[in-house]
């Protein structure tokens, strides 16, 4: 089954606006301000091209593009009805939203196995090693980000949609890194110097429990950075900046949401 429905970012976010102002749609507070001791070296700590495993393994190596994230209440608001909707551009309910996200993460899941299988025969042993080790730090960091970026509207009817659309944008983007890296002009020092500015803002908008979140999943970033950039050839500066660059991006969209 072939998905067509693809919400756009905004159009999305501009819901989970509407659900923020409506009394008892959201269950955490985004006023309350954590210690003042800055955590921007949690951000981006020096760089360490040269390792190739942030430390997962297995015996048996496992699909690793389609390793579904944990079960979480988004799941447990899709179970009550196995299919999508024939027409997803059509949508009439919530539920039905949450179940075309849903569809729409899996076809990019399956998209993103094929090309990671297709990448990885053509390659060499050791090199087969290095994108296995990216590919398990890069699904660690996706699942904690989608998390994160879910937890804004936490207990509510979107809750699905915000994860599920999080999860397949973040599939579709990798699948397009691992095909054909986007060119970058800025240096790793300046894109580094712009995110650990973003993540000391999150710091004052956020209580202690989400920047905690924010935190665990910038340590999965890193690893999922290093691990990626040790796979890549061509200059490792180059892939440092345009990784950061990237996660630069992404935390700006949703720091425009936490600031509502």
């Amino acid at each position: 089954m072939t998905m067509t429905f693809i919400p756009h970012k905004w159009s999305l976010w501009l819901l989970i606006v509407l659900a923020a102002l409506t009394p008892g749609c959201r269950s955490k507070s985004v006023g309350d301000t954590p210690g003042s001791d800055s955590t921007s070296a949690v951000v981006s700590p020096s760089p360490a091209p040269g390792a190739t495993s942030n430390g997962i393994t297995s015996e048996t190596e496992p699909d690793i593009a389609s390793i579904d994230p944990e079960s979480t209440a988004a799941d447990s608001q899709t179970s009550g009805q196995v299919e999508p909707p024939a027409n997803c551009n059509n949508l009439q309910t919530q539920l039905e939203m949450n179940l075309c996200t849903k569809a729409w993460f899996e076809e990019e899941d399956n998209k993103l196995n094929q090309y990671f299988q297709d990448l990885k025969a053509s390659l060499s042993s050791e090199k087969q090693a290095d994108l296995t080790a990216a590919e398990l730090a890069w699904l660690d960091f996706r699942d904690a980000n989608c998390d994160f970026e879910a937890s804004q509207v936490e207990g509510g009817s979107m809750q699905p949609t915000v994860y599920f659309n999080c999860l397949a944008e973040m599939t579709r983007d990798r699948t397009l890194e691992l095909q054909q890296p986007t060119p970058i002009s800025l240096s790793y020092e300046r894109a580094d110097q712009q995110l650990n500015q973003l993540y000391q803002t999150f710091q004052s908008i956020l209580t202690d429990q989400n920047l905690e979140a924010l935190t665990n999943t910038q340590l999965y970033w890193i690893s999922y950075r290093d691990a990626n950039c040790a796979y890549e050839t061509g200059n490792v500066n180059d892939c440092l900046a345009r990784v950061t660059q990237e996660r630069t991006q992404q935390l700006e969209e949703q720091l425009s949401i936490w600031q509502l």
